[in-house]
């Protein structure tokens, strides 16, 4: 029986991740990561062991790791990179030492313009520990959440892509491949993950459909989005437009569209 080990398991990544390996490996021993004072009671209710440990902490990770088998490391939600970069590399260390057979590290598109998770593939490829690396795309999650609550507050969804089409994936759909490749690793692989095209104009005209009321689409300036005015910024330019190619063939099934995003955000 495979010994697995789940880090960031309360957040939104891990915890589907989590869910989806039980699905696939039923009597696995899944044991999750989860920080000194974090809640853990739907974790344990899940049937995962809870190892109680901190990326800051390099002995409580290596107290993690002690007899697993392959290993998920969920990049660290802290922004500076510098930060990441040394967390990310106490766990890569802890996971040779205690001898994790295979270890996939969830990094993101673009990755070599981003410092930590720059510095994390480069360790993975230069240590001995057999890996995989998933270049997550950006989350729907987040822009249709938004755009459901921009329609039932204002009537307006607001966007500064101009049109174009944006690129992102459902975060179980990249929950569900982390879980695949822990069950059947795919050592040495760089998969480029993202889901289907969509655009605002079509999600607007969803959410009109589901309200059953107008909603009007609105072209505004970056800065009027707050934090997420230089995304839309950089699929205005083009970027993270990857295919959902490797996606599909990973989890085996079409990735999550907007619209179905949509359906689950709305209730």
């Amino acid at each position: 029986m495979t010994t697995y080990l789940i880090t960031g398991a309360t957040g939104t990544l891990g915890h589907l991740a989590t869910q989806a390996l039980r699905a696939l490996e039923p009597t696995a021993h899944i044991a999750v990561l989860a920080r000194p004072g974090a809640d853990v009671d739907r974790l344990r209710e899940s049937g995962a062991a809870v190892r109680r440990g901190d990326y800051d902490d390099p002995p409580s990770l290596r107290a993690a790791c002690a007899g697993i088998e392959r290993a998920l490391l969920v990049s660290s939600p802290v922004l500076d990179p510098t930060v990441r970069a040394r967390q990310h590399l106490a766990f890569l260390d802890a996971a040779a030492a205690a001898g994790v057979a295979h270890l996939t590290y969830t990094s993101a598109l673009g990755a070599e313009h981003d410092p930590g998770h720059h510095r994390t593939e480069q360790a993975l490829a230069q240590g001995s520990t057999s890996h995989t690396i998933l270049r997550n795309g950006l989350y729907t999650e987040p822009f249709v959440e938004r755009a459901w609550q921009e329609a039932l507050t204002t009537g307006v969804v607001r966007s500064a892509t101009q049109g174009h089409a944006l690129r992102t994936a459902s975060v179980r759909d990249l929950g569900l491949a982390a879980a695949h490749t822990l069950a059947a690793p795919l050592p040495g692989a760089t998969l480029e993950l993202n889901g289907p095209g969509w655009t605002y104009d079509d999600l607007t005209d969803a959410i009109t459909t589901r309200l059953g009321r107008p909603v009007r689409h609105e072209s505004v300036d970056d800065a009027e989005l707050g934090p997420f005015g230089p995304v839309h910024a950089l699929f205005r330019a083009g970027l993270l437009a990857q295919s959902p190619a490797e996606l599909t063939r990973l989890i085996g099934q079409a990735p999550r569209t907007a619209g179905e995003v949509l359906a689950v955000v709305a209730g």
